[in-house]
């Protein structure tokens, strides 16, 4: 059920959730919702039962529960957040690398710098464009009035190529320092997940460097999925010959 959400319903939730509640409205999201509330209800039950032969009070006083709804809500936040942006990173990443061919014999003769070129790829080809916000008071940006309660749109992909912050920002520069990005938000909403998103990151561009020999795309059009939020590519179509790279 995961593995069919992902491949057919994370482009719905992302691009409607943000600024639209109309997703919880569609028949496939809601058949979704109603499979994981029968599977959670199945599990807990299990879970009574075990803990019950245990001999465990499996309804502790004074502790606060998740509802199913809260479940879920994580379930969907950690199958997009966990998976769906780093093998966006990845395929993408990878896509620019082969893009600039100097960038990519740079990271693979110098695989020391590889935590400074995710970076930079991060900030490249950010796989999460924009996010959405509730304005809390009436307030000015840039001229503007923006109301208390008004849904606003930040686009993180336009902030991470802004000439006045990155120097020369349509190119790519696996060395480039003071490289506060925003793929990974900022603030209160910044992804808890990055350590572990950079680590992956740097572990699979590394082996696709070290393992693939001349890759090479194979010409044909690339395809971007229909999705204002997550930047990805339907598929990544190379060519390469097996066995260790040389120098």
């Amino acid at each position: 059920m995961l593995l069919r959400f992902r491949l057919g319903y994370v482009d719905l939730a992302v691009e409607k959730t943000a600024i639209k509640p109309t997703i919880y409205e569609h028949p496939e999201f809601t058949t979704f919702i109603t499979g994981m509330n029968m599977h959670f209800a199945a599990w807990r039950d299990a879970s009574a039962a075990r803990l019950k032969a245990l001999k465990v009070d499996c309804h502790p006083k004074q502790v606060q529960r998740l509802s199913d709804a809260e479940v879920i809500a994580n379930v969907i936040i950690t199958l997009i957040g966990g998976h769906e942006t780093t093998m966006n990173l990845i395929a993408s990443g990878f896509l620019t690398l082969l893009r600039n061919p100097e960038s990519y014999e740079q990271l693979r003769s110098r695989p020391e710098i590889i935590a400074s070129a995710v970076e930079e790829l991060l900030r490249f080809e950010s796989p999460v464009q924009h996010t959405a916000r509730i304005a809390p008071a009436d307030m000015r940006l840039g001229g503007k009035l923006i109301k208390k309660g008004s849904r606003v749109v930040v686009v993180l992909a336009a902030a991470d190529r802004d000439p006045n912050r990155f120097p020369n920002p349509d190119c790519i520069d696996l060395t480039r320092t003071d490289n506060r990005h925003l793929a990974f938000g900022w603030a209160a909403h910044f992804c808890f997940g990055a350590p572990l998103a950079r680590m992956e990151g740097q572990v699979a561009f590394n082996a696709l460097l070290n393992r693939l020999g001349s890759p090479e795309l194979t010409g044909e059009p690339l395809q971007w999925r229909e999705n204002a939020g997550l930047r990805g590519l339907t598929a990544l179509r190379i060519t390469f010959k097996p066995g260790v790279p040389k120098n």
